[in-house]
Parts: structure tokens; C-alpha cells; sequence
């Protein structure tokens, strides 16, 4: 919709609102002087009666236009563009509260532009607003339509037929501490799954991601990022004191020095994971637990993929320290 129709729709819905007010304050300009040359003996049904009545009839009519334009409006859409229109505005005035914002707005505004054979994957969604969350339940449905907002205007991506997956991750509670849940109406129309369940016979699968995505913060295990899953399961298995892996089963020709410089910080991270691990399965414990049957408090700790980062980052100082 443009920016004349959304304007005009503003109008109309103001008119249907105060079109009835503005009938009564002209009437009553025009025949108030007329209402108080009444007799003194004239039937009360005419000097309050009729005046109250009409005040009644004339509020009630202006109600239930409201509602009635309301209706056609929320049935075209047109309400919800309105609203977007709105938010486009404020945001090239004043601009969003964060530019981190605006990037995973933009990212989620490309992934609907893109349309086909996209994987559209929202991580810590416990941050976000459930209005933005909301916004995604029309994809559980037949209809498979969205709202967006591309280059400054609003625009309805229709999904019907197209590849287009949307997956969420988020932890059980917010940043403040709070109990994170999802929405009603989009928990009941989508899959939604807890890690702990998902996680039954994947344990070591689970294990080893966190030593894959901690690699990239350690500047000794960095170069191993380019290699094959394979090859960090065999050095990990190597590090962990599996006799059974010798080091001409590896891909890479490691030199000696590399190799055991490998394996020292591998070992320590090993240690590292284990720590984390358990700390994360105390967490998911906790979360699985109803509150009126705790009898201390929730555990909160995460141990996540981030923490055994940061800690990764760390191993060189802890060891020279």
C-alpha cells in the first residue's frame, strides 16, 4: 500500500470516529438558543428527555461505525499496514534504539525478499519482543503471508508453494530472569521441541560442538576450522587418551610441534568442556522443572556455547599464569 492510501485510510477512520460528535456540537450550536425559549409548563419530554435520547443514539451510532469500518479494514489488511507505515516513519525520524536492531530486522526483511529456498534462523529469541514473534505465526497457517517492510515500504510476501522455513533457539529465561515463553498462538501451530529431549542419544555429537564452535576463538586451534568434522572428532579422540587414533589416520600432515601443540590446548579444552557440559545439563534440568514443585531456586547458570568460547579465549593466560 502507498503512502496516499495509508494516509487516507487515517482520514477515514477518523471521520467514521468524530462524524457523529461533530453533528451534535453543530446541532446543538444551531438550535440551542431555540431549546431555551421553551415555557416554563412544556412536557419534560422535550427540554431533557429528547436531548438525552438523542445525545444516546448519536454515541451509540458512532460506536458502532467505528467498529463496523474497523472490521473491513481488519479483514483487508489494511489496519496492519497502517500500522507498519507508522513504524517506517518513526524509524527514518528518530531511527531504531539499536543499529544491532536495525542489521537483524534488515537480515529478516532480505530472508522474506529472497522468498524461495530459504532457512530463515532466529537465535536467543528470549530477547525479542513477542510482537516480532507474532508476526511469524501466519506462516503456521494455510494462508502462508507475512507482513514486511523492504526499502522503506510495506510489502505482503505471499509463501504459498514456496521453500521457506523459519527456526527459532532460545533459552527458558530472559536476560532479567524472567521465565521466557513462546507465544500461544505460535507454540500451538508450530513444532517446538526442548534440547533435552532432542538431545537423547546425541550426547557426544552435542559434546563435541562445543569444542567446534569454541575453535575459532583460540588462535592455535583457528587453522583447524578449515578442516573436516572427521578430522577434529580424531584430534579430540586423540586428546581425550584414545590410543586407538594415531596420528597417520589425520588428513593434514601436521609437523610434530604443531601436532603436540594441538593436543595441549585440545586437553585443556577437553577439561573445559566438561565443566560447561555439566553446568548446561544442570540448566536444562532446572528449566524442565515446574516452579511449585522446586524446592530451591532456578538454576541459571547457561553454559553455553558462548561462555565455553569465552573461556577458550582464555586457556593460554590461565596456563602461563
Amino acid at each position: 500500500m502507498s503512502p496516499v492510501f495509508a494516509h487516507a485510510g487515517h482520514w477515514l477512520v477518523s471521520i467514521a470516529e468524530f462524524l457523529p460528535v461533530l453533528i451534535f456540537v453543530v446541532l446543538a450550536r444551531m438550535l440551542g438558543s431555540r431549546a431555551g425559549a421553551l415555557p416554563p409548563d412544556a412536557p419534560r419530554v422535550f427540554s431533557a428527555d429528547l436531548p438525552i435520547f438523542a445525545s444516546v443514539l448519536i454515541a451509540a451510532s458512532a460506536v458502532l461505525s467505528l467498529m463496523t469500518v474497523i472490521a473491513i479494514y481488519r479483514e483487508g489488511g489494511i489496519l496492519k499496514r497502517l500500522v507498519m507505515e507508522d513504524d517506517v516513519a518513526r524509524t527514518e525520524l528518530i531511527g531504531p534504539p539499536n543499529p544491532v536492531v536495525r542489521q537483524e530486522i534488515e537480515k529478516i526483511s532480505f530472508a522474506l525478499e529472497m522468498g524461495n529456498n530459504v532457512l530463515l534462523y532466529l537465535d536467543d529469541i528470549q530477547h525479542t519482543n513477542p510482537e516480532l514473534l507474532q508476526k511469524f505465526i501466519s506462516l503456521c497457517d494455510a494462508q502462508r503471508r507475512m507482513e514486511g517492510v523492504w526499502d522503506g515500504r510495506t510489502r505482503t510476501y505471499d509463501l504459498r508453494g514456496k521453500r521457506f522455513a523459519v527456526c527459532m533457539a532460545g533459552n527458558p529465561y530472559t536476560e532479567a530472569g524472567q521465565r521466557f515463553r513462546v507465544p500461544d498462538m505460535l507454540a500451538n501451530r508450530a513444532d517446538v521441541w526442548n534440547l533435552g529431549d532432542v538431545l537423547s542419544g546425541r550426547d557426544e555429537l552435542f559434546a563435541l560442538s562445543y569444542i567446534e564452535n569454541a575453535l575459532t576463538s583460540n588462535p592455535v586451534l583457528a587453522p583447524l576450522t578449515t578442516r573436516s568434522r572427521d578430522e577434529i572428532r580424531l584430534l579430540a579422540r586423540m586428546a581425550g587418551g584414545d590410543d586407538s587414533v594415531r596420528p597417520d589416520r589425520l588428513d593434514h600432515p601436521y609437523s610434530a610441534v604443531e601436532l603436540e601443540q594441538i593436543m595441549a590446548v585440545l586437553r585443556k579444552l577437553l577439561g573445559v568442556q566438561q565443566v560447561v557440559l555439566a553446568v548446561n545439563q544442570a540448566y536444562i534440568a532446572s528449566a524442565a522443572q515446574a516452579d511449585a514443585s522446586r524446592t530451591e531456586p532456578p538454576f541459571r547458570l547457561q553454559g553455553s556455547y558462548r561462555n565455553m568460547n569465552r573461556l577458550a579465549e582464555r586457556l593460554e593466560e590461565a596456563a602461563a599464569a
